[in-house]
């Protein structure tokens, strides 16, 4: 699932023509919290502070996880820290499992089921911070990002970069500029809108969907719109006393 520009929870998006969606802004905040974060077993005593040059984000801690996932958008393949850094950008953490799967997610539960645990259960293998067997490294972004500079690499190089992405018209842009990641002519951004229990757009059909098969699923419609990561609403009317919110 496209990490951006795709809701959070009860801000309804809406994009295109028609439509609408919302993203998360990152915080600034001070990096690296100071708990230890061995990289590998080796006796070095490196800590959290060593993946402070991979990425604007710091290490939260060890958490259990279960079937039902404490971060329910995982992306397919295999990650180190930094690569699920960059493919989550958007979300306010992301978390790897399991030596390299890798997961995000806008909100972060603690207590319960996803109790937090001692640093030395998330390893496979002898290598830390890359989760272990139904435990979550979490990570959380913590800086501003030079989003201007995104514009100036090429669209290959793109994908390194965190908070970068590559548009729909293969150039590297901000990944929280929604207008310019989906500028192909299909659907225009039309901003960050509040959602409640009875629902701005009232056809429904549920998760698994990013913007573009959102938009898809909605063709026949004048607006949709993506809300909390993957969750795609579709309808013929904007109107009707809903607060625009700030992207």
């Amino acid at each position: 699932l496209s990490p951006v520009c795709l809701g959070s929870l009860r801000r309804a998006a809406i994009d295109g023509k028609t439509e609408a969606w919302a993203h998360l802004e990152i915080q600034d905040v001070a990096i690296c919290t100071g708990e230890t974060c061995r990289l590998e077993d080796d006796g070095s005593g490196r800590d959290c502070k060593e993946l402070e040059d991979e990425g604007p984000f710091e290490y939260v801690g060890c958490y259990v996880d279960d079937s039902d996932r404490h971060f329910d958008s995982q992306k397919e393949g295999e990650y180190s820290v930094l690569e699920c850094g960059v493919a989550c950008v958007g979300h306010q953490y992301f978390a790897v499992q399991w030596g390299g799967q890798c997961f995000c997610s806008t909100e972060f539960y603690e207590g319960g089921a996803y109790s937090k645990v001692g640093d030395d259960e998330c390893n496979r293998d002898g290598v830390y911070c890359h989760g272990g067997g139904w435990r979550n490294s979490i990570y959380k972004y913590t800086e501003e990002l030079d989003l201007e500079d995104c514009k100036n690499n090429s669209a290959d190089n793109c994908g390194t970069k965190i908070g970068c992405k590559v548009s729909n018209t293969n150039k590297c842009v901000s990944a929280f500029d929604c207008d310019a990641l989906h500028s192909d002519g299909k659907f225009s951004y039309e901003g960050c809108f509040m959602d409640n229990e009875d629902r701005h757009f009232k056809v429904v059909f549920g998760g698994g969907f990013d913007v573009d098969t959102c938009s898809e699923q909605c063709s026949g419609f004048q607006y949709f719109s993506v809300q909390y990561g993957n969750e795609c609403f579709c309808s013929n009317d904007l109107t009707g006393g809903w607060r625009v919110h700030a992207d």
